[in-house]
């Protein structure tokens, strides 16, 4: 991705549960460039944060663990707020269940509710571990999902 005289690259891999974005971030002249991450729930952005700044030619490394589904924007400057920005590109889902976890089932309700349905899956001896994700989806009204994984 490319703003002005700023670049990012790099590749993205999933690191216990979450993912992780490793690369850099160019500059090719005299101003300063940054890298923000934007986390977005629904289609509803939240605010930015800073990753990653470069000031002149060079390079500066990147290395961002995430989870969800954020945006990546080079944007000119060095201090907010940042409004000289390229467009935001979204990264892909930044979640992995851990080695050994799979998807029992998914429902609208509590984490209470989910943690409740995993301890009784433990206690009847349908699966050895689990854990509740809460996750938010609807692009125009996000609501609260509950997922299930379960170790069998």
């Amino acid at each position: 991705m490319t703003h002005g005289a700023g670049s990012a690259s790099g590749t993205i891999r999933p690191l216990d549960g979450k993912s992780l974005v490793q690369g850099e971030l160019r500059g090719a002249g005299p101003e300063c460039y940054s890298l923000l991450i934007q986390p977005v729930v629904g289609s509803f952005p939240a605010p930015a944060t800073e990753v990653a700044t470069q000031c002149g030619s060079g390079a500066t490394p990147v290395d961002k663990e995430y989870t969800g589904t954020p945006g990546l924007k080079v944007c000119r400057g060095s201090d907010a707020p940042f409004t000289d920005c390229g467009p935001l590109q979204r990264l892909p889902e930044g979640w992995n269940p851990p080695q050994g976890h799979v998807k029992e089932a998914e429902w609208l309700g509590t984490g209470a509710m989910c943690r409740a349905e995993g301890e009784k899956g433990v206690r009847e001896g349908r699966w050895s571990a689990y854990l509740c994700r809460s996750v938010h989806k609807g692009a125009d009204l996000p609501m609260l999902h509950q997922q299930l994984y379960v170790k069998k």
